[in-house]
């Protein structure tokens, strides 16, 4: 009820909008007189011919923008973006520290980059303009635009990094491979249409109309699956919603970055469907056999759908690496504070951890999904002796780590123990700042903490990896395998779906209805048994040290994808199938059968000689 009256209002919402617009342009036109309309429509008409034709416009708006970018710079316009600096004379704080080179390029740098995206926006949108009759004039632009966001978006997340590295508050390891790693995937995602339109604006006219043809299905499906999803999200979640008064803009920012995480998921099906209704259409209108006709192999003619998949996979990776996992706990959290009234989201409740070295127990009761913005609540901190009883316990509303190595805790008080039995309990002592505060320089950080009860299903590759490579993170060596084992499959997982591709390929690609109609079926009941049946069994053997893990996450490919090339090998290239043959005992008893397969050539019981041809050349050859 609640979604169906939200769809109504946005309806209700965008018919007013409509309405208003319609009346805001009858009313312009009623003041403006007719003669002088239909001098600013003719004039309207020469500019945006103007703009569409004009072989200088790209050089001139370059120009400008750089005219106008070295301006800026010359007034000074990055200095209100850089960090504080002590100027000659005054005395530097004792907690100062210079900012790394990295830090000050990057203040520099920013200011400018946002001109440039705003300016080169109106630039683009040129461009777009001049493009409207010939695709390949927005090759070039695009390029600029994705190599431009690409630069930007690095930088940004590489002074993200080291920003992180250096005061986060949580004591998370980092690995420098599987960041940079982070780096190329992002860089991928970001030209990834740049790279899409220089090659179908490459392909020939057959490659173009194939590429269509598996484009367009392949990209409804994604959003009808991202649709479904977020309706039932939406369905399950909009109480939750509505009692903490989330704005609208909120809710849908926390959908919009569930997006990676759909996509991956939707990535495998989508292409099944979108393969199968392509290959399907194809032979029912014989679009198939004029292909081959006029001289094309069936390698030839699957050489742009398996490029088109192979790339569709590559994205699926590329979003898996690090922001679908993220994204789905994040969602995870968020939902999980919403039902507990914290709007920050719970990673996670009820934290228990043992520092064996030191005797130090710790009990906390929720901690934040954004470290950095929120504290930890709840928390016991309880030293013990030699014999294992409580000297000390420390009784906290809230608490922070900091870098150095400094627990703080908030609204609290300290309890000293004699024998096991408390003997005095006294209140934190009340700091400058008002509050009443206990601090402790222990070695424990926050991620010490949690690394046992962290989900890897909801970590990055760069989170796996950190944890793997950090002597003493990941003790266990049940918790070893599991991490392991979620890193692969985070490799490994979107390729799937082409190797499906590539059966859907040897399957379809016959000219009989009936034949297709089977092979559609096929293709179903494949994807169900490699999306739900063999991708866990692959998990449950790595984790359970069966097979390593390496081996484990490719197994799904290997089983689906060996008699996948295999067929569509056969389909290419004419070589009879095995099983070919075997269809001449079908019509047989299996009296028969048992006597064909041996190869008597004694009288059978039928009243004449008889074994199977396939048998015949067999025997006969050896």
């Amino acid at each position: 009820m609640d979604s169906t009256r939200l769809s109504q209002r946005i309806q209700h919402l965008l018919t007013r909008g409509r309405e208003l617009w319609a009346s805001i342009r009858s009313g312009v036109d009623r003041l403006i007189p007719e003669p002088l309309r239909i001098s600013s429509g003719q004039a309207f008409e020469r500019l945006t011919t103007w703009l569409a034709s004009s072989p200088h416009l790209g050089p001139l708006s370059i120009i400008l923008v750089c005219g106008i970018v070295l301006i800026a710079q010359a007034s000074g316009y990055h200095e209100s973006y850089l960090p504080w600096l002590p100027a000659s004379g005054l005395e530097v704080p004792p907690a100062w520290r210079m900012p790394p080179l990295s830090s000050l390029f990057y203040h520099y740098i920013s200011p400018y980059l946002k001109l440039i995206a705003i300016l080169g926006g109106v630039m683009f949108h040129l461009a777009l303009l001049r493009s409207t009759t010939e695709i390949r004039r927005l090759i070039v632009p695009l390029w600029i635009a994705s190599v431009f966001i690409a630069i930007w978006v690095v930088m940004a997340d590489y002074y993200d990094y080291k920003e992180a590295a250096n005061t986060v508050l949580v004591g998370q390891p980092y690995s420098s491979w599987a960041f940079f790693g982070k780096g190329a995937a992002l860089t991928l995602l970001i030209l990834a249409p740049a790279i899409s339109l220089t090659y179908y604006q490459g392909r020939l006219i057959w490659e173009k109309h194939l590429l269509r043809s598996i484009g367009q299905p392949l990209a409804f499906c994604i959003l009808s699956i991202a649709c479904i999803v977020i309706l039932f999200d939406v369905q399950d979640n909009l109480k939750d919603f509505q009692k903490q008064k989330v704005p609208q803009i909120q809710i849908l920012a926390f959908y919009v970055n569930l997006f990676p995480h759909i996509f991956v998921e939707a990535a495998s099906p989508g292409l099944v469907l979108a393969s199968i209704f392509a290959l399907v259409r194809f032979v029912r209108f014989n679009e198939m056999v004029s292909l081959m006709n006029s001289g094309l192999s069936l390698m030839t003619i699957a050489r742009p759908i398996l490029t088109l998949s192979a790339f569709v996979c590559l994205l699926a990776m590329a979003a898996n690496y690090h922001w679908a996992p993220r994204a789905e706990g994040q969602r995870q959290a968020i939902v999980k504070g919403l039902k507990r009234s914290n709007s920050s989201g719970i990673m996670h409740s009820a934290v228990m951890h043992y520092n064996e070295k030191d005797r130090r127990l710790w009990f906390i009761g929720t901690v934040p999904y954004n470290l950095r913005e929120d504290r930890m609540k709840r928390l016991q901190v309880h030293e013990l002796d030699e014999n294992g009883l409580p000297k000390r316990g420390i009784f906290a509303a809230s608490a922070i780590w900091w870098p150095q190595g400094l627990w703080a805790f908030y609204r609290g008080y300290e309890v000293i123990y004699e024998n096991g039995t408390p003997k005095t309990s006294v209140s934190f002592e009340t700091n400058a700042g008002g509050m009443q505060r206990l601090d402790a320089w222990w070695k424990e950080t926050p991620w010490d903490i949690m690394v046992t009860t962290l989900n890897p299903n909801s970590m990055g590759v760069p989170e796996l990896a950190a944890y793997l490579e950090t002597p003493g993170m990941v003790k266990e060596e049940t918790l070893r395998r599991h991490y392991t084992a979620e890193l692969w499959h985070r490799l490994t997982y979107p390729w799937q779906g082409f190797m499906l591709v590539v059966l859907s390929l040897g399957l379809l690609c016959q000219n009989s209805r009936k034949g297709n109609l089977n092979g559609t079926g096929l293709m179903l009941a494949a994807f169900v048994v490699n999306h739900f049946l063999l991708n866990n069994f692959s998990i449950s053997l790595a984790r359970s040290a069966q097979l390593p893990p390496k081996i484990a996450a490719w197994l799904p490919h290997v089983v689906m994808g060996l008699p996948a090339i295999a067929l569509l090998w056969w389909r290419a290239y004419g070589t009879t199938l095995p099983f070919d043959g075997l269809k001449e005992l079908a019509g047989h008893r299996w009296r028969d059968r048992w006597r064909i397969l041996r190869g008597r050539r004694t009288k059978p019981w039928r009243g004449r000689r008889y074994r199977a041809s396939w048998l015949n050349e067999g025997t006969d050859s050896v």
